[in-house]
Formats: C-alpha cells, structure tokens, sequence
C-alpha cells in the first residue's frame, strides 16, 4: 500500500487502496470500476413499467412470479436476458449484474431495490432495507423514498444502470463557503488553495490543469436523502451507501459522519469544519 497523500479541499484523500473490511463490514469496491460497462441500450419508456412484479431486462419484460433477469454475458460485457427461477432458485445467489427488481414497486413493504456490491467488481440488483449498499435503482418516472427522486444515471459519480435511472437526492446543492449552491448549479466548484468556489451546474467540469478543485455535490446526509456524502478521487464528494470505496466523509455534524474510518477503521468522533463550509468526519486515528 502506498503512504503518499495529498490534500484536496479539507479532505485527506488516500492514493492506495483499502481492504473490502472497510466500511461497516459491508464488501467495498472501487465503483468507478464497478460501474455496467455494457448496457442494453434499449430503455424503458417513463410510466412503462411501474407494474409490480414486473422488470426491464435487456429490452422486454419479466415476470418476477416465475422469472428473474439473468446477466448471461461477463462481467466486462453484460447480456441481461428474462431466465426462468426453478425450483432451487436462491435470491441472494444471482450472479453478477442479474437482477430481482428495478424499482420499489417490485419490492415488500419498507424495501427499495438496491444496487449492492456483490464482490470482484461487480454489483446485483435486490430488494433490501434502505439504505442500500451503493444506490437505488428506478425506472424513469417511478416513485422513490421520500427526499429522493428518480432521475437518469447516465451522468452520476456512480455511473450507469440498467433500468437508466436511480434516485438521486430530490433537493440538490451543496455549501459552498458562506453561500448555498442549489437549483441548476447545485454543485460548490472549491479551490481549497484560494479558498474560494463557485456553484455550477451537475455536469459542467470543475478543476485545472494541476486537479486542484474539488466537485462537492452535497455536504451532508441532508443533501443525500439520508445516504452519506462522501469523497473520492477523482469525483469530489457525492451521495452513496457505504458498499462504494471511499476516501473521506463530508459533514455539518457528527450525525452525518458513517460508522468508522476506511483509512483507520477507527469510529469517527466528530466533524471538522472548515472553509468551504462544511466538515470533514475525523477517527480518533486521524
């Protein structure tokens, strides 16, 4: 593992990488490299498919009585394709990039379906408890829980789904030193050198020739739709269950910080303020 470390905004952002025990036990990926790197290109149409029981796959629609979507391609090339369950079918064995569900809808009472980490890079769609490992998954024009809504994924930190979409924090924004940056520029360009920043649009790049500023899309669970905000390079900080690998919490409050440290694995104690405007979550290791 290599020590070297550079500062960028009030993070310590960490070059190596950490063990997949980070993270409150969950399975840890680097999901920049986790991200479907081939998706039907097929999309649902909105309202399509807010049918119970129902999901997208790969251009037409299964039956969860008797079917599930089934990756029958690679990891590194996916071929999503109605299978049927059989008799042994196991829920939580469905191989990498199958999925069980693309919205609430196909999901019980208090579940959501989850994009989670399903180990060597790879991810699953399920039914589970919020929050979810990574994400939430929906169709365009589903419902999501409140304080989130179903917008495209195409252009996320954590890339991509299948059904196109995943629920995304309903009131965007971040600070941004003493102002608040929301609306159609939602995200604090910060120069931590000249502690100064500018709000922009989700989509707009942020950063120079050196990387030196960083994208904050959120600066805390409120911003979230009470998911974390966290950091990583070279995607600044943005919203994510703790089944992402990442490199630092962003904070108002302890409140918002996870369980422990994936530098430390130490508990976090408390939330560092600084100029930006929000804080940084410290382990007693730190």
């Amino acid at each position: 593992m290599r020590s070297s470390r550079f500062i960028l905004s009030h993070f310590m952002f960490v070059a190596s990488m950490v063990s997949s025990a980070c993270c409150a036990g969950r399975g840890s990926q680097d999901h920049s490299e986790v991200g479907v790197p081939s998706i039907p290109t097929t999309r649902p149409q909105a309202g399509a498919l807010q049918t119970p029981g129902m999901i997208w796959c790969g251009g037409r629609q299964c039956d969860l009585k008797d079917s599930y979507c089934k990756n029958e391609g690679t990891v590194e090339s996916t071929a999503l394709r109605c299978a049927p369950k059989g008799p042994d079918f196991e829920p939580n064995q469905i191989g990498p990039y199958s999925m069980l569900c693309d919205d609430a809808s196909d999901c019980g009472a208090g579940e959501v379906c989850c994009e989670n980490d399903a180990g060597s890079g790879s991810v699953v769609y399920q039914c589970a408890k919020a929050p979810c490992g990574l994400r939430e998954v929906c169709v365009e024009g589903s419902a999501c829980r409140p304080g989130l809504t179903c917008q495209s994924a195409k252009h996320t930190p954590l890339g991509d789904t299948p059904t196109g979409a995943a629920c995304a924090a309903a009131q965007k924004g971040a600070q941004c030193n003493k102002q608040r940056c929301s609306g159609q520029r939602p995200v604090c360009c910060w120069d931590p050198e000249a502690s100064t920043g500018t709000c922009i649009g989700e989509n707009e790049p942020c950063g120079t020739s050196h990387g030196r500023k960083v994208a904050y899309r959120c600066s805390s669970k409120a911003d979230c739709g009470g998911y974390f905000c966290l950091a990583r390079t070279p995607e600044g900080t943005f919203c994510a269950g703790l089944g992402v690998l990442f490199e630092g919490a962003v904070c108002m409050t302890k409140d918002d910080c996870p369980p422990q440290s994936c530098q430390t694995f130490q508990p976090y104690v408390g939330c560092k303020m600084d100029s930006v405007g929000s804080g940084k979550c410290v382990s007693e290791g730190e």
